[in-house]
């Protein structure tokens, strides 16, 4: 069980003026005062369920999107550069996941709804297949706004050190 302080609050406000600023934030101070368990609580990394070696997706509903690094003690440049890649990349898995499902959902009840109309219009002399169906939304209209959307997801999370939020220990 965690409890909110008024030390969790200053820390939640200080992750978002590094999320604002696009800043990579330096949390220090005495062992045991909850730097830690703050930001295991603030960036729900707890809520991260891997389904195999290269997806993940959240356990609630909710979208994961902070990214929680506690580097080696004794490391280089290079490994903290590997340690980002591995973060932002199961964290953008998590958010395209819940995107891509929604989108197949979606498709899906339009590609019925379009096929049920074919079916409806096969027999009648005015139908022509090759002309674009008088429905709307249409099938391919709401396929780019999704891939919009996953292009969003990628820019939202830059492959650099300007990302959405880096905690030390």
């Amino acid at each position: 069980m965690f409890v909110e302080t008024l030390e969790y609050k200053r820390f939640v406000e200080f992750c978002e003026a590094c999320r604002r600023d696009r800043y990579i934030g330096l949390c220090y101070g005495p062992p045991g005062v909850g730097k830690t368990l703050s930001a295991i609580h603030h960036s729900r990394i707890q809520k991260i369920v891997p389904l195999d070696r290269w997806h993940a997706e959240a356990s609630d509903a909710k979208p994961i999107d902070t990214v929680l690094l506690t580097p080696e003690v004794v490391n280089t440049p290079a490994r903290i550069e590997n340690d980002v890649r591995q973060a932002r990349s199961l964290v953008c898995s998590v958010a395209k996941r819940a995107t891509r499902a929604e989108q197949r959902a979606t498709l899906d009840v339009l590609r019925s709804r379009d096929e049920a109309w074919r079916v409806e219009h096969r027999d009648d002399r005015d139908y022509r297949p090759n002309y674009p169906l008088p429905l709307k939304p249409t099938y391919y209209d709401t396929l780019h706004e999704y891939e919009a959307r996953l292009e969003a997801i990628r820019i939202r999370l830059p492959l650099s050190w300007s990302m959405k939020q880096i905690v030390w220990r």
